[in-house]
């Protein structure tokens, strides 16, 4: 009867083992060939049907341990395996774009989920993502107003000069970049929420309310709670507070 070795045994003997395939690979590789063309005649199509079907089973009931066995392997060959999974993208993409649609299909709750959570992990990287996506889509970059001048990155924003709803398009001759004030004064001309910003300065802004004191924080809409500012200053104050978070 065999003696039953302790984890620390067995871990140990395959230690051994790997070192001395690594170290005897020729020899190994050699000896592997001369086994494998020895039992060839074994591999009847009945004996492959049936070893398949009994890993497909193994398989269903320990999928745990081939989940931790990819992870394992994962993580210790990441750049390898990143690199095939370019690679095999690059010449995939239609296999790959029809397999995320019908999975989008199949799952919609699941893509707002993975990327709620990317977002949660990455906030920086996946703002300047959606940044450059945009910066793409409409063929030009946010550096400053067209109207004012301004230049806070996080205040600018796209403007179509004709609506979607009207028919306007996202090409880069129906787009141009404007700041917060004066999107919002382009969108409601007739507005009177026009005055000098609290935390700026600037005149003839248009002015929003802002809460100091977050009401998802327990603020309150009293009005030592609350401040005047213009509508860019606004855009920047929630900006950081989302990265203080």
């Amino acid at each position: 009867m065999k003696k039953k070795l302790s984890k620390e045994q067995l871990r140990k003997n395959r230690d051994r083992q790997r070192e001395y395939r690594r170290n005897n690979k020729e020899r190994t590789n050699a000896t592997a060939r001369k086994s494998y063309h020895k039992r060839k005649a074994n591999f009847t199509e009945e004996y492959i049907a049936e070893r398949n079907l009994k890993n497909t089973e193994w398989a269903k009931q320990n999928h745990e341990k081939i989940q931790e066995h990819r992870q394992r392997y994962h993580n210790k060959n990441k750049a390898k395996r990143n690199a095939q999974c370019r690679e095999w993208y690059q010449e995939n993409k239609e296999h790959r774009y029809e397999y995320n649609k019908a999975y989008n299909k199949a799952n919609p709750e699941k893509p707002v989920e993975h990327r709620r959570n990317y977002v949660a992990r990455n906030p920086e990287k996946a703002a300047l993502e959606k940044m450059r996506a945009k910066e793409k889509k409409y063929g030009c970059k946010k550096t400053h107003c067209i109207f004012c001048g301004y230049d806070h990155v996080e205040a600018l924003n796209w403007h179509h000069l004709i609506p979607k709803k009207k028919g306007g398009t996202d090409d880069h001759y129906n787009i141009i970049v404007v700041c917060a004030n004066c999107h919002r004064k382009i969108h409601n001309p007739d507005s009177d929420c026009i005055g000098t910003c609290k935390e700026c300065g600037t005149e003839e802004a248009f002015i929003e309310v802002h809460h100091i004191i977050p009401k998802a924080k327990g603020g309150t809409n009293d009005p030592d709670n609350l401040v005047e500012i213009c509508a860019c200053c606004h855009r920047i104050a929630h900006d950081e507070l989302r990265q203080a978070q």
